[in-house]
């Protein structure tokens, strides 16, 4: 097994894959009749995970599989990092970096498919508690905007948020998004890097 360090350049691509491809993963190594059932093929998924850790040299990776709206298989695998012993379980919380850009839309897609929210909703019509630098942006932004980069927050403002990780408290949510910007709400897009 890989002992040294990974980078997260290196550590993405293979989250990527297994993240939003696991059929893929599977696919690599497990036939897939047309009438095998979703709970056959998970025994194969932990031979697979681990086979993936050793040639990838990730340390330790989280899976869960999501049939029919229910949780039908939550484990972990390794450790949380290179040399040091604290395993990962289904519980662990792994920074996702750029891939919750896909992954927040799809969720946000979803939900206005099925009618629950709007692109063009305001963020404080779900989420009363939510606060951006200036009253009206407050009031004013929406979804869509958040999504388009056009809130009027700088690029990269949740970096410290990231830097943190799953320690952040959720008081300090919103100071990223209480400073004022040089950038105006709806009237510039910021552009994606990175």
């Amino acid at each position: 097994m890989h002992t040294g360090s990974l980078t997260r350049r290196a550590a993405l691509p293979a989250a990527a894959v297994g993240f939003l491809a696991p059929g893929a993963l599977l696919a690599q190594t497990t036939p897939a009749p047309a009438s095998r059932n979703v709970a056959d093929i998970l025994p194969a998924l932990d031979r697979v995970v681990q086979q993936s850790m050793q040639r990838t040299g990730v340390p330790g990776v989280a899976i869960a599989v999501v049939y029919r709206d229910q949780a039908i298989y939550l484990k972990g695998f390794g450790v949380r990092q290179v040399g040091s012993p604290e395993a990962v379980d289904a519980d662990t919380v792994f920074p996702l970096a750029s891939l919750s850009k896909p992954v927040a839309s799809t969720v946000v897609a979803a939900l206005v498919g099925d009618g629950l929210v709007a692109w063009d909703d305001p963020i404080i019509r779900h989420d009363p508690g939510f606060a951006m630098y200036d009253p009206w942006v407050t009031r004013q932004v929406t979804l869509r905007d958040m999504f388009a980069h056009r809130s009027g927050l700088p690029d990269h403002a949740g970096d410290p948020l990231e830097d943190r990780g799953s320690t952040v408290p959720k008081s300090c949510i919103g100071c990223a998004t209480k400073s004022p910007t040089a950038v105006s709400a709806r009237t510039t897009p910021i552009p994606i890097s990175g």
